[in-house]
């Protein structure tokens, strides 16, 4: 996904919200849904793109008010909630398409199996950033507070190439 894919949403999500904030309206998260789906990022499959357009839109409504998404250019403070907030808690499909397809160009990984231990992988990452996800772009943001990429700063952080590896490692032994 481009940078300014994810900074047109990041901008949406950090302030807490004010007691007369206006929710956001299914209205504006499904034209927001419509824009994310008309954007491309040849990193995700089609399956992950859609996830995380509908994922994000729902968020959204959840985490961000109307006056947060007006005043999120230039807001970092909004734009790091709408990292933490917003995208990381919906990224375990893109997180899932990005290590398959790393694993998949490691001449390290290949033969019979390197297919299904990739998807294997790619399946375990994913399902661990789910879980994990908001603290990590947490402490990635603490890292870098200029971050408008929710994979940047993730990928490179030592718990998320620890995890990654040990995956990779369950799955060459078991690859499911």
């Amino acid at each position: 996904m481009t940078r300014r894919f994810y900074a047109a949403l990041l901008a949406a999500c950090l302030l807490t919200v004010p007691a007369h904030a206006t929710p956001v309206s299914k209205d504006v998260a499904n034209t927001y849904y419509n824009n994310c789906m008309a954007q491309s990022d040849p990193r995700l499959s089609e399956e992950s793109h859609k996830s995380l357009c509908a994922c994000t839109a729902a968020k959204m409504t959840e985490a961000l008010s109307i006056e947060e998404m007006q005043a999120m250019k230039g807001n970092k403070e909004i734009q790091n909630k709408v990292l933490v907030e917003v995208y990381a808690p919906c990224m375990g499909g893109p997180v899932r398409d990005m290590v398959g397809a790393e694993c998949r160009s490691n001449p390290q990984v290949s033969g019979a199996k390197a297919t299904t231990v990739c998807e294997c992988v790619g399946k375990l990452t994913g399902d661990w950033y789910e879980l994990s996800g908001r603290t990590l772009m947490a402490e990635a943001l603490k890292r870098d507070p200029s971050i408008t990429d929710p994979t940047k700063g993730i990928q490179d952080s030592p718990q998320f190439q620890q995890e990654t590896m040990k995956n990779l490692q369950s799955c060459m032994q078991n690859p499911g």
